[in-house]
């Protein structure tokens, strides 16, 4: 088990998936388009399941419960819905993150 403790008080202890849960932190998806037309992508937005947490020109940030499950279903949805993918990151949610969501705070050294 993994203590979650920030200025000498625990915030919260249990798995990391416990810790996934109980602070609510995502794994995040950004995709990046060849080319973002806006009569394309706010109806593919709108479509999808998940969360988009940012738009801008270069491309998308959502969240997902599981990236790895979801990922090749959220690249699908934007490439049917007519959008060129030309590139994408993922990133799971790890103990800076879940730190970061309970306290506030980043890690520090």
């Amino acid at each position: 088990s993994i203590a979650i403790i920030d200025a000498g008080i625990i915030r919260a202890y249990g798995s990391m998936d416990q810790l996934r849960d109980i602070s609510g932190a995502r794994d995040i998806l950004t995709i990046r388009f060849e080319d973002s037309p806006a009569d394309l992508l706010e109806p593919a937005i709108d479509s999808l399941q998940n969360s988009v947490i940012s738009l801008n020109s270069g491309g998308i940030k959502v969240e997902c419960d599981n990236v790895s499950k979801e990922i090749s279903d959220i690249l699908e949805h934007f490439e049917e819905k007519g959008l060129k993918v030309s590139g994408f990151d993922a990133h799971a949610a790890n103990l800076e993150s879940v730190f970061l969501r309970l306290t506030g705070k980043n890690l520090r050294d």
